[in-house]
């Protein structure tokens, strides 16, 4: 580790670090940014505003995409490394597991034939 590092507060104990993690990210700036509205316009279909599944998918998705920003800004939460260890799935395979789950989800909103 660099001098450097430790000085910035880098190596703090776990607690310290877990109090500036919540200070510091709020979930209300990553729903206003750009790449938030898209996937949240890309999921969006009217027909399906009152289908409970529907909504509770689009909700994990979104909630999902909130939990990437937080692990692209502050690296990976105990939680998540306890969840990867007990799983046995790393978070790049969960990232991509959403990927093609909200691909599918396209698919099934662009889909010409709705009755299918």
């Amino acid at each position: 580790m660099s001098p450097s590092a430790a000085a910035d507060g880098q190596n703090a104990d776990p607690m310290a670090r877990k109090e500036r993690k919540k200070a510091e990210f709020n979930p209300e700036l990553v729903k206003q940014t750009i790449a938030y509205n898209f996937h949240d316009n890309s999921l969006n279909y009217p027909p399906f505003n009152d289908n409970i599944m529907f909504n509770k998918l689009k909700n994990r998705l979104l909630a999902f995409f909130i939990e990437a920003e937080k692990v692209k800004k502050f690296g990976k939460s105990e939680g998540i490394i306890k969840t990867e260890e007990k799983s046995g799935f790393s978070w790049d395979y969960r990232i991509e597991l959403h990927l093609c789950l909200k691909r599918l989800v396209n698919r099934v909103i662009n889909t010409n034939n709705k009755e299918q």
